[in-house]
């Protein structure tokens, strides 16, 4: 966190997250000092709301809801955030002026032109009394791009001490600092493979909601051919990846888990052990050189983290606990303040949209 008191333009956004591996509603409140894009950062104060055994199994399958069903869960949901969001912030000395909601993704196939994310914006402003601007996907889209990720341009802006990033959420996405022969700089970034949403789910068939530090993984028998076919899916064997969304997951990676579980009669705990080690594997391949800032829910895993090491010659670094755990929320935050000064908040040089741009639906409370 930094921050520098003399800023004489201060903003103060809420950002909200709710990520693909179902575990809870992130809310950072922070505050931003400067001119955007280039301002200094402070979080202020942060909470993840759990989510319940049943919310969590409401959002894990809402993906094959009918249009009705879907409708009325997300008008469900939405006022769940927002009554979250008023406890939050009824909590705190200091208001924030704008929220950032990201929502919470069901459907992401930009390769059929279309994103859907849950949550609607128009009722979190109205039952809040703050604007809000979410939908920051769909415009981006709409330009032939992927919609994501839309985090490294906070990376870029708000953590230039770093070569590159990688987040180790549902999915492990990276974001690569290019320095061009011209001075210039490029950010480079995709979704590299599905991992936490894997993982637990592979954990669920035995009771638990994830690996705790890795130590299911740390004691199964790892089958190194079901690392080569995971490395043969499609998607792994592009060069420059997109991005990934769970129909994917289940059409292409899950069926080629159960093969080999089948064939090799791999327990569930090999099955975690096997897919940790092919995703230290992959993450760190992602991670070419330099000083790489790892975030997210896997950095809890000690255990991925040491296989990630031992595959890498990076220098890894884990922020402190809020931070990590709040770095979406945080990057929402600032993606919202730029949307609000009409600012570009998303780079093509990430998503391959046609141009980058100024994305997210504003409604005024």
């Amino acid at each position: 966190m930094k921050f520098n008191t003399g800023s004489k333009t201060k903003k103060v956004i809420l950002g909200v997250m709710s990520g693909t591996s179902c575990d809870g509603l992130d809310l950072a409140l922070c505050l931003f000092g400067g001119e955007f894009p280039k301002v200094d950062f402070e979080i202020i104060s942060t909470q993840c709301f759990q989510y319940s055994a049943e919310w969590r199994e409401k959002l894990q399958n809402c993906m094959h809801c009918s249009a009705l069903e879907l409708a009325k869960l997300e008008n469900e949901w939405s006022r769940k955030v927002a009554e979250d969001i008023c406890e939050f912030i009824g909590s705190q000395e200091i208001k924030p002026e704008l929220i950032g909601f990201h929502g919470h993704t069901i459907f992401h196939q930009p390769q059929h032109g279309f994103t859907v994310q849950m949550g609607s914006g128009a009722t979190i402003s109205r039952l809040t009394g703050i604007d809000t601007i979410c939908d920051f996907r769909q415009q981006d889209v709409a330009l032939g791009g992927q919609g994501a990720p839309l985090v490294p341009i906070g990376e870029k802006w708000l953590f230039e001490e770093f070569e590159g990033f990688m987040n180790l959420g549902g999915f492990s996405n990276v974001t690569n600092r290019i320095k061009e022969t011209n001075g210039s700089e490029t950010m480079q970034a995709y979704d590299v493979c599905a991992l936490n949403i894997v993982l637990n789910q592979l954990c669920g068939k035995i009771g638990l909601a994830y690996d705790a530090d890795g130590k299911i993984a740390a004691q199964g028998k790892i089958s190194t051919s079901l690392i080569e076919a995971l490395k043969k899916v499609d998607y792994h064997q592009m060069q420059l990846q997109g991005s990934l969304g769970l129909e994917w997951v289940e059409a292409e990676l899950f069926p080629v888990v159960q093969r080999f579980a089948e064939i090799e009669s791999l327990s569930v705990e090999d099955q975690i052990a096997t897919y940790t080690e092919f995703c230290a594997i992959t993450c760190a391949h992602a991670m070419p050189s330099g000083k790489y800032l790892l975030s997210g829910g896997g950095t809890h895993n000690s255990y991925l983290l040491d296989r990630i090491r031992a595959h890498t010659q990076s220098t890894i670094e884990v922020p402190e606990t809020e931070l990590n755990d709040f770095k979406e929320a945080l990057i929402f935050a600032f993606l919202a303040g730029l949307r609000a000064e009409g600012l570009q908040n998303t780079l093509a040089s990430v998503t391959g949209a046609s141009h980058s741009g100024i994305n997210g639906a504003f409604y005024k409370a």
